[in-house]
């Protein structure tokens, strides 16, 4: 091959590297990264229901040294600069809901401190989902919406099985799945009239009915690229909160360890 040809396979390279997304993939995992999280890229796990390896984007986890506390992200990257995603969202999605199960996959010792704490929490980021809430999320200007589907039971499952592969099973579990997307995302939504609305927004929170492994399935946390920054600011204080929270209860279990 001459050197001649160089640029020109660069360019092809370029052009499948962007049009396959893992630009995305990398910017990310270089900001949770640089915010301290351990990060994985292209980890894999097992389907739950083909019992195949599959692979999820991006894995990060709160440096916690005990093992006690263990507290993960779970990020499905989407890129689409042609097709939006739409969130349909409705006030009454949550209705009956338990705030807790909605919240992430937990522990039973998480929903317990949480439940002890109850009073103590109400400002805990993601706990208490006001407004409205996604139902399903599309690509809009498409029929085949299976990318779409298999983005949000891929997030779910990798979910699940991070969770249920968590070293210490009895600890303070929670494992929280998002969908991060580069491209716009609107949510549409029925107002008191019944017109139908869209609304360009930065993030929104989907809770789908789906079963992964006979459990629960949390919301689903949906938001652009350009939102990652605040992302941030709300999972550290997310973290903050839960370190707070589990703090007496694990001196406590540690002290009867060594005891």
């Amino acid at each position: 091959m001459s050197e001649k040809e160089n640029p020109n396979i660069n360019s092809k390279l370029m052009e499948w590297f962007n049009r396959h997304g893992y630009q995305l993939e990398m910017k990310l995992g270089r900001k949770m990264n640089d915010a301290n999280y351990f990060t994985r890229n292209s980890e894999y796990y097992i389907d739950q229901d083909s019992n195949k390896f599959r692979e999820i984007d991006v894995i990060s986890q709160f440096k916690e040294p005990t093992g006690l506390l263990n507290i993960f992200f779970v990020f499905e990257c989407k890129s689409s600069k042609s097709n939006p995603y739409v969130l349909f969202t409705s006030k009454d999605t949550l209705n009956y809901r338990n705030k807790f199960l909605s919240f992430s996959y937990n522990s039973q010792l998480s929903r317990e401190i949480l439940t002890e704490n109850y009073n103590e929490i109400e400002n805990m980021p993601w706990l208490n989902k006001d407004g409205r809430i996604g139902y399903n999320l599309v690509q809009g200007f498409k029929d085949d919406q299976s990318s779409t589907y298999q983005a949000v039971t891929g997030v779910l499952k990798a979910s699940k099985y991070t969770f249920d592969n968590i070293r210490i099973s009895d600890g303070y579990n929670f494992v929280f799945p998002i969908i991060l997307v580069e491209g716009e995302l609107f949510e549409c939504y029925l107002d008191e009239h019944y017109e139908t609305k869209f609304e360009s927004i930065q993030r929104g929170f989907l809770l789908e009915d789906i079963s992964i492994g006979n459990s629960y399935s949390p919301c689903i946390l949906v938001m652009r690229f350009d939102f990652l920054d605040s992302f941030l600011e709300e999972a550290n204080k997310l973290t903050d909160d839960l370190t707070n929270l589990t703090k007496s209860k694990i001196v406590n279990a540690l002290h009867n360890i060594r005891n």
